[in-house]
């Protein structure tokens, strides 16, 4: 069973260190196993991108997965906090200037 009050705190963990503006948050990009590796991510991710500076909008995102904070990276994120929820939660922002 969850536990409902962990959960909900670490909801609140995360929220906290987002700021208090206007934002695109990538809560979920995924391919399916056999087609990655294929460039299809990248394309999402750059389309969130491009809409995000369109309109002049931060991306913000999150993952747990260590093997995507270097691909997140190399697509311009800035890695800015790091939660330790039991499991590392890497939080990443990209900003148009």
């Amino acid at each position: 069973m969850i536990n409902i009050s962990k959960v909900m705190a670490r909801e609140r963990a995360i929220k906290s260190n987002y700021p208090d503006l206007l934002m695109s948050y990538l809560w979920f990009i995924g391919v399916h196993p056999q087609s990655q590796n294929k460039g299809i991510g990248k394309i999402l991710l750059e389309e969130v991108i491009e809409d995000s500076r369109k309109i002049n909008r931060p991306v913000y995102l999150e993952t747990s997965s260590e093997k995507n904070v270097s691909w997140y990276l190399k697509s311009g994120f800035e890695l800015y906090h790091e939660l330790d929820l039991g499991y590392n939660l890497f939080m990443f922002r990209k900003e148009f200037k």
